[in-house]
């Protein structure tokens, strides 16, 4: 942790369970004020399975001379869904018994474009669709649901 009295940056390090793309979902207080992410980068580290990786995480956060306390949280690991189906269709069983029934519809474009989408085959409201997804994703190891908090005391 790089710490400034207008930003802090943050590095971490994590061993995930495949080379997808995972993403940190992540959050920062100062004396228990949030702070805003200013932006990230992402490097690989070496790993057979290329299953590693490190963040690099920046937070537009002020610190004074009076700064007692800094909390970094990692809240959850999420996999991103991928643009082949593949993912909406390891979860279709999970949103099935969820109570939301779908088709992965994948599309192809002109020149290579394309893209997915899910025909409902059972009427249901967008809110609660967004919850079972979340859920389903938690059930297929496609979210690591934390949180990891790292206190930092500043003497």
């Amino acid at each position: 942790m790089t710490v400034t009295p207008t930003q802090i940056a943050v590095d971490v390090c994590a061993e995930l369970p495949d080379g997808g793309d995972w993403q940190p979902q992540v959050s920062l207080a100062v004396d228990g004020v949030p702070s805003r992410p200013m932006g990230w980068g992402l490097s690989s580290m070496p790993s057979e399975q290329d299953s590693a990786r490190c963040f690099d995480l920046t937070f537009d956060a002020l610190v004074l001379p009076t700064t007692s306390e800094i909390e970094f949280s990692i809240l959850s690991m999420n996999r991103g869904m991928n643009e082949s189906g593949a993912d909406w269709q390891q979860i279709q069983p999970l949103m099935a018994e969820l109570g939301f029934e779908y088709e992965v519809v994948v599309e192809s474009g002109q020149n290579g474009g394309g893209g997915l989408r899910l025909e409902p085959t059972t009427i249901y409201d967008q809110p609660g669709f967004l919850d079972a997804v979340r859920q389903a994703r938690l059930q297929a190891g496609l979210i690591y649901e934390g949180p990891w908090v790292f206190n930092v005391d500043i003497d």
